[in-house]
């Protein structure tokens, strides 16, 4: 399958470079792309920032390795990052989480119920009409976001591919989102999470402890 790899650009003292990021993993294993997104919240301004990406479109024919694909780039991001989350669907993707969480990776599922991806994509939403949503220019990244339709579900907005293109004729053009679910998924895990790592015991010393009244 063809790839299209990016990433923001990190120099040495980025502080991206160091900070928890939370990804979100959007996979198809046939006819459909597949999408990951990785992205660091602060907490302090408010703001998300896509770090890194990638979209992997089919090719006919062909079938999909998760392995030499998506399980690839998850590897690789462990080694470049701190990773604090990687979402994922079970019902896509338990194969590979299993595999993945023996090799370290901070496994979650994320099912995508309509509860949670209507929570993730009003939130997406949101990031976008406050402009809190930071990214790196890349085309795929905003096709997906463009061909992404609001469907209201009464609780909110969720993200759904365009009805009529469920219905196109065989061999018409197909308008992927498969990205903008993956980062509604990512923004979503970051910001539930503070931007922090929470699975941890947090010790905080005070210079007062030995004190007596």
């Amino acid at each position: 399958s063809r790839s299209y790899p990016a990433s923001a650009v990190l120099w040495g003292e980025h502080p991206y470079v160091r900070w928890p990021l939370y990804v979100a993993v959007d996979v198809a294993p046939k006819h459909d792309n597949s999408a990951v997104a990785a992205v660091a919240y602060d907490p302090i301004h408010a703001t998300v920032s896509l770090v890194e990406h990638k979209i992997w479109h089919p090719i006919e024919g062909e079938d999909f390795d998760l392995e030499a694909t998506v399980e690839k780039f998850l590897l690789e991001l462990k080694r470049k990052y701190t990773l604090r989350k990687v979402g994922y669907d079970p019902y896509q993707f338990h194969r590979s989480m299993v595999t993945l969480k023996q090799k370290g990776l901070p496994m979650e599922a994320f099912e995508q119920n309509p509860g949670n991806m209507t929570a993730a994509s009003q939130q997406l939403f949101d990031l976008l009409r406050t402009k809190a949503l930071k990214a790196y220019p890349d085309p795929d990244c905003r096709e997906h976001i463009k061909n992404a339709v609001a469907k209201d579900t009464g609780r909110g907005f969720r993200i759904i591919k365009d009805p009529t293109q469920t219905k196109a004729r065989k061999g018409a053009t197909k308008k992927p989102v498969d990205f903008a679910v993956a980062l509604a998924m990512a923004a979503y895990l970051a910001i539930s999470s503070g931007g922090v790592d929470t699975s941890r015991v947090q010790h905080i010393e005070s210079p007062f402890g030995d004190i007596s009244p």
